[in-house]
């Protein structure tokens, strides 16, 4: 935006201080759950051969998980709560203006307050996805409800999903109050075309309109000894079997392995946002789930 001429303030609404969830959310979302594991459960049951795997590999889940002990679970908060810390120090560093606030506060407010702003810009990673922003208050904060509809514009939002089923009408009415309207994904656009019937620009990535050069200038080198030889674990969520496969890949290739997401790994979960950039630029080999290690 600062390349682009404008002057530029970040409200800051971490989604780790979202209000608690109001009853009809709470309600709405245990019978959307419900009615959806019980479906598929009665399907299992009468032998539909999907569906009859999918209970079946739960039932095995559910004998082999075991819950960690409150040692462990203590030193996993802890840790979250560092690794809090340093992207906060990030942020401080790299976003500018940034106003902290909470999602009610800002939603509560007079419209006058952001008189001043030619345009608020909401985006971009799932910030109009309902199982991860999870309250109606904060999918509001996201469509922008608190300023003039003249000056609200969406750069490349992601739904995180193909199809809506929780908070349809607040994503529907959200989406109408638009000035300019975007998206990342191609099934975003579809969604906003089924929702809305208007056709939206696909757009990149925020993170792609800065090149390779742009991103090494704020890169470090973790103050942690390196291995000469590694690779890279990228993934939010990462199944036991693909884990094999990946230590299989690193032991033949001599590579020792460094994973972001492992909360009791506490050297490498405490990785920031500079220090992932320098990991990922210089492993041999990384492995991700997740669209953003696939694009860096």
């Amino acid at each position: 935006m600062h390349k682009c001429g404008f002057e530029v303030n970040s409200i800051s609404c971490p989604l780790r201080n979202l209000p608690g969830l109001s009853f009809s959310d709470k309600v709405t979302g245990f019978l959307d759950s419900s009615i959806r594991k019980a479906a598929k459960l009665l399907l299992g049951l009468i032998g539909i051969k999907k569906y009859r795997s999918i209970l079946i590999k739960k039932i095995r889940n559910v004998k082999k998980s075991s819950k960690p002990s409150p040692d462990i679970m203590k030193i996993r908060s802890k840790n979250y709560s560092d690794r809090n810390k340093i992207f906060d120090s990030f942020y401080e560093k790299y976003i500018t203006g940034i106003i902290d606030s909470n999602y009610q506060e800002v939603l509560t407010s007079d419209k006058s307050r952001w008189g001043k702003y030619n345009y608020v810009v909401t985006g971009s990673d799932q910030v109009w996805s309902s199982s991860l922003v999870g309250t109606k208050a904060a999918l509001q904060f996201y469509y922008l409800s608190f300023v003039e509809r003249d000056k609200r514009v969406a750069y490349a939002p992601s739904f995180g999903v193909h199809k809506l089923i929780n908070h349809y009408f607040t994503h529907k009415n959200g989406l109408k109050g638009f000035n300019k309207l975007s998206c990342r994904e191609k099934s975003g656009c579809d969604l906003i075309k089924n929702l809305t019937g208007q056709d939206v620009k696909l757009v990149l990535d925020p993170t792609l309109l800065l090149n390779a050069d742009d991103w090494r200038k704020i890169s470090r080198k973790p103050d942690y000894e390196l291995p000469k030889r590694y690779a890279v674990i990228y993934s939010y969520e990462l199944p036991k079997e693909y884990r094999a496969i990946i230590n299989n890949i690193a032991a033949a290739k001599n590579l020792e392995i460094i994973n972001f997401f492992d909360p009791d790994d506490k050297l490498h979960f405490l990785t920031g946002p500079q220090e992932f950039l320098y990991l990922v630029d210089h492993a041999e080999i990384v492995f991700t789930g997740s669209f953003h290690g696939t694009a860096f």
